[in-house]
């Protein structure tokens, strides 16, 4: 099948978070198996990608242009759903999967265009549809997680089958060295500031913070400064190679202060055995299962000191942690097969029923 993932949000390298990792790793994975994909994505005017596909898009006359460097073609629009009917000509996908980013205005255009549909939701953020749900109730819907799809059937009835983010086990598993508690994505909403507040709390635990989203110029000179005054914390630079860190990971820290539908970097640091420590908040508590310890997300901030010192010097405590982090990475749920099965037949059944 010939399969086109699309967002308004802008995809690889120009944004790197949960939603860009887990539809790159769908890709490569439905590649493997012998489909092929494309990608449709929003596009920023920032850096050389941002300058090659604004000089395409205007000497072309087009709404969207492409590249391939990922090794499949991505589309990329100022908006993704006028881009969509180009991409869609030019793509002919046999279904396409909107998601996230004005998913419902994207879906919309994609079904306009004539392309077979399934919506798949990663976030709980209503507002951010661009449209109706009353005109979508016939499509199929996919959520990322249980949490996903119980808020969907409480706000609009709809049902969704669950198929949870995607993993390339071998891209995170390492044997660590358990030396220092990695944070990931040092931004407010990921609960910067509680990191910060235990780095200070706890100076003998090292610290490795590693940037994920862009912060505001404000946010980013407060977190360096921060950083820079605290001797046991060091900070990274984002990458898509995040085994070198997680090769140095004692506890994960995912102290997210919004409503997180998985917690992809619970998962990766689990593939190697690396317990969590997170607030239980939104699919965290899902992804984190019985690999870790969850927080209240209206707790102090001092309830988190004592939790934080437990993983770190309470050996069989932390060793029974790190057992069951393994055991629950290999659970069928994120089965890369099993989850691909699951998808290969919706895209079935939205085929089908585009055709009747």
């Amino acid at each position: 099948m010939r399969f086109l993932f699309a967002s308004a949000h802008p995809y690889l390298p120009q944004l790197a978070g949960g939603s860009q990792t887990n539809t790159h790793e769908i890709a490569r994975a439905l590649i493997a198996r012998g489909h092929q994909v494309a990608v449709l994505a929003g596009l920023t005017g920032a850096g050389w990608l941002g300058l090659r596909h604004r000089v395409l898009l205007k000497a072309r006359r087009r709404r969207a242009s492409v590249d391939r460097a990922l090794g499949y073609p991505v589309y990329r629009s100022w908006h993704a759903w006028e881009g969509a009917r180009e991409a869609v000509a030019a793509f002919r996908p046999d279904v396409a999967v909107a998601q996230s980013g004005a998913i419902l205005r994207v879906a919309g255009a994609l079904r306009n265009a004539g392309a077979p549909l399934l919506i798949y939701n990663h976030n709980i953020e209503f507002d951010d549809h661009g449209a109706e749900m009353a005109a979508f109730r016939d499509e199929l819907f996919i959520a990322n997680s249980e949490f996903t799809a119980a808020a969907y059937q409480r706000e609009y009835g709809v049902n969704s089958a669950v198929i949870a983010p995607l993993f390339d086990r071998s891209r995170y598993e390492v044997e660590s060295d358990r030396r220092e508690v990695l944070f990931i994505n040092p931004h407010p909403h990921k609960g910067v500031d509680t990191a910060l507040h235990l780095a200070r709390a706890c100076p003998d635990i090292p610290f490795r913070f590693v940037m994920g989203w862009p912060l505001s110029p404000a946010d980013d000179a407060r977190l360096r400064a921060d950083a820079a005054a605290l001797p046991n914390v060091t900070l990274h630079p984002q990458t898509d190679t995040m085994a070198r860190h997680y090769a140095h990971a004692h506890v994960l820290l995912a102290p997210s202060r919004w409503a997180e539908t998985w917690g992809r970097v619970a998962t990766e640091a689990q593939f190697s055995g690396v317990p969590v420590l997170a607030t239980c908040i939104g699919g965290l508590p899902e992804a984190v299962g019985p690999g870790g310890v969850l927080i209240a997300p209206d707790a102090p901030l001092t309830d988190w000191i004592p939790a934080l010192r437990r993983l770190w010097s309470d050996q069989p405590f932390y060793d029974r942690l790190a057992a069951e982090a393994l055991a629950y990475s290999r659970r069928a749920q994120i089965d890369p097969a099993r989850q691909l099965d699951q998808l290969e037949a919706l895209a079935a059944r939205a085929i089908k029923a585009r055709a009747s």
